[in-house]
């Protein structure tokens, strides 16, 4: 039987560190995840577990994330720690905390939930692989070529530690300011900054944070910058690593085309797994987003989505360049199932566009995203 919390902490990381084979030490979620596992939380309140008598059996977690986009806040759930012990695999108890899990989210009114993972195994939940992001691969004789012998940046770079309170405090003004975020609150920053044990890397004007970076290896998962300190963020960067991949998501244009300059190379690719549970709030929002940095075409479509937590009839249309999205009992101009929508809506490239008009398919795929540091 599936139930929710009432675990103990250190059980649950132990679990879980078992699971995907971690030693406790060095590879452990307890580092990889301190947002979530560190002295004083209870992730188990956010875990949906099954047992074998005693023991735990299988998990997956479900927590909690508020979307920020134009103002407007939406409730979102990550999952993550999806965890079955060897001797229980094809018993169905994954399958069985997930269900729950998505109940739980379409009850508590969830704009939609997002998973790292395969997108042919979470299908099935409803979950597909999109939100694309510009990839960039940068190096430092790329920045060499592009950039005189004798450029002298105007920046400084430091790697930001847990004790940078000013810095920090800048950083949390900065990103709260943008249009489209996660709330990240103070007293978690720097371990949401730090997740999957990434660094982050401030750049300064001064004593003035100016933008930062979060590295892992040699991806970077996060860069907010003004566009005009661009080329000073990869000059200093070039002096460290020898190569970068940048992942920038679509609705930051503005820095993907500062950076595109000094790329080897670029490509479009699908972010993360997302799964839609409130069409007509998630589409509204999006397609205002979009608008911000995109001109759109005016027009008009009525979609019906056979949704994995409801059937939406929207009508999406575009007037003057301001869109809206409305509940319709026009008739549909096209239906979608679930999956076809996610797809069609979301994904760079999507066969099932086919079925919308010219003037709605230039408005897509639409700017859903994650980033990193917010995921779990």
């Amino acid at each position: 039987m599936v139930f929710k919390g009432n675990i103990d902490r250190e059980d649950y990381i132990d679990f879980a560190n078992y699971v995907f084979g971690f030693n406790g030490a060095d590879r452990s979620f307890l580092k990889l995840l301190p947002k979530l596992f560190k002295e004083g939380t209870d992730s188990a309140k956010d875990t949906f577990f099954v047992k074998e008598g005693d023991r735990l059996a299988a998990c997956v977690g479900s927590f909690p994330i508020e979307y920020s986009i134009l103002g407007e806040k939406l409730p979102v759930r990550g999952i993550g720690n999806m965890a079955v012990h060897p001797r229980d695999r094809s018993k169905g108890y994954m399958k069985e905390c997930m269900y729950a899990a998505l109940e739980e989210m379409i009850a508590e009114g969830c704009a939609f939930s997002v998973l790292s993972g395969r997108r042919h195994r979470y299908n099935h939940f409803g979950y597909v692989k999109c939100g694309t992001a510009r990839g960039y691969e940068v190096t430092a004789k790329t920045i060499s070529y592009v950039l005189p012998d004798d450029y002298q940046p105007q920046l400084t770079m430091r790697t930001l530690c847990r004790e940078d309170a000013e810095a920090l405090s800048q950083l949390s003004a900065i990103w709260h300011a943008r249009p489209f975020h996660c709330t990240r609150p103070q007293e978690m920053l720097y371990d949401i900054l730090i997740s999957w044990q990434s660094e982050p890397i401030g750049f300064f004007e001064g004593d003035t944070l100016v933008g930062w970076v979060i590295v892992k290896g040699s991806d970077v998962w996060e860069c907010i910058a003004d566009p005009k300190h661009v080329p000073d963020m990869l000059f200093l960067l070039s002096k460290r690593f020898w190569h970068l991949s940048y992942k920038i998501p679509y609705h930051d244009r503005a820095v993907a085309e500062a950076i595109f300059p000094y790329a080897e190379t670029s490509c479009t690719e699908p972010e993360l797994c997302f799964n839609i549970l409130n069409y007509e709030k998630v589409l509204s929002l999006l397609l205002r987003l979009k608008a911000t940095y995109e001109p759109l075409l005016d027009g008009e479509t009525v979609v019906e989505i056979k949704g994995y937590a409801k059937t939406e009839r929207l009508r999406l249309a575009v007037a003057d360049g301001v869109p809206s999205v409305t509940v319709t009992d026009a008739p549909a101009d096209a239906t979608l199932s679930h999956l076809a929508a996610m797809r069609a809506l979301f994904l760079a490239d999507a066969p099932e566009r086919s079925a919308l008009s010219p003037v709605v398919r230039s408005w897509l795929p639409l700017p859903i995203y994650i980033y990193h540091a917010d995921n779990v």
